[in-house]
This record gives C-alpha cells, structure tokens and sequence, in this order.
C-alpha cells in the first residue's frame, strides 16, 4: 500500500478480497510474507489476526571477496550437482 494510503484501511480491505478470493476456491488457509524489517507491516498483520509462522535469515556474499570458497581446480562440479 502506497505510503499515503496507509492508516486508512486499504490494506485491511485488500486483505480482506484476497481472503474472500481465496475461501471462494475452497482454499482453507492464508499466508503472507513480509521483510523483517518493515515493522508497521508486521505489526498489521498481528492486529488483523496474522501469526507468526517462520523467520529467517538470507545470506549473501561477493563472489569477489577475499574469503570466498575457491574450488580446487581437481574438484569436480559434476560432484555437487545433479
């Protein structure tokens, strides 16, 4: 929901389709995903009756950098993957 339009209900109201949508497939169960970080979303979830499912962490790292996993050039990718 756009900045302006927050605090005045659409985003309950969007929920509120989608959750309708959704029981209108035979669909029992509703879930959503928001970053960690975005706080007022989380706690509008939690005050329209959202749980916390499942947190999690991703991890990422610059292929360039100096600690990067190096391959020895005798192992084989063939190895690792399917």
């Amino acid at each position: 929901v756009d900045d302006g339009e927050r605090g005045n209900g659409t985003g309950a109201a969007l929920v509120r389709h989608a959750e309708a949508w959704a029981r209108k497939f035979g669909l029992t169960r509703m879930r959503v995903r928001s970053n960690v970080l975005r706080e007022r979303a989380r706690r509008f979830y939690e005050r329209i009756g959202y749980c916390v499912f499942k947190q999690q962490a991703i991890f990422d790292r610059s292929l360039d950098s100096p600690q990067a996993i190096r391959m020895d050039s005798s192992e084989s990718v063939d190895r690792f993957v399917g």
